[in-house]
């Protein structure tokens, strides 16, 4: 069992250089934290069996609306907010490295070699993410992913 990271600034172009090699990806599990960032699980398959599950902490386009709202704004702002973010150009952008666990040694080889960089868009609202002492920072728990590598799937 493999229990690994990998360090992703583009989660969009992380998860499209999966399927180009032939990753089925599952994005499964969703919350959004108090700190309006975001919390998901992928489970990646090939053939349609499991090979890796990713545990991946993000803030996104959605991040960047209601950071532009003030403290006490009321709910019909927020939602405003939500719904004018253009569904056509959502990022994506993980503030921790993105955690996995796998059997695969391919699936690790296949994600050794990803390379990418903060996109553009997201720049400042990741710097200011990073920097904020409102952040939920280590929202990913080791004990977690050891309780995920050992319920792996064989």
């Amino acid at each position: 069992m493999i229990v690994s990271f990998v360090n992703v600034k583009n989660l969009n172009r992380f998860i499209e250089y999966l399927k180009s090699v032939g990753v089925d990806v599952e994005e499964y599990t969703h919350v959004v934290l108090t700190d309006s960032s975001e919390f998901e699980i992928v489970v990646c398959k090939k053939g349609g069996q499991d090979i890796a599950y990713l545990v991946v902490h993000y803030i996104d386009t959605h991040y960047a609306a209601l950071s532009r709202l003030r403290d006490d704004a009321s709910d019909r702002e927020i939602l405003e907010a939500l719904f004018s973010v253009d569904k056509k150009n959502i990022w994506r952008i993980p503030v921790e490295p993105v955690v996995f666990t796998s059997r695969d040694y391919e699936f690790l080889r296949i994600v050794n070699s990803y390379r990418d960089g903060v996109p553009e868009e997201g720049r400042e609202h990741y710097e200011h993410y990073i920097k904020s002492p409102r952040s939920v920072l280590k929202v990913i728990d080791v004990d977690v992913l050891i309780s995920m590598a050992y319920n792996f799937k064989d």
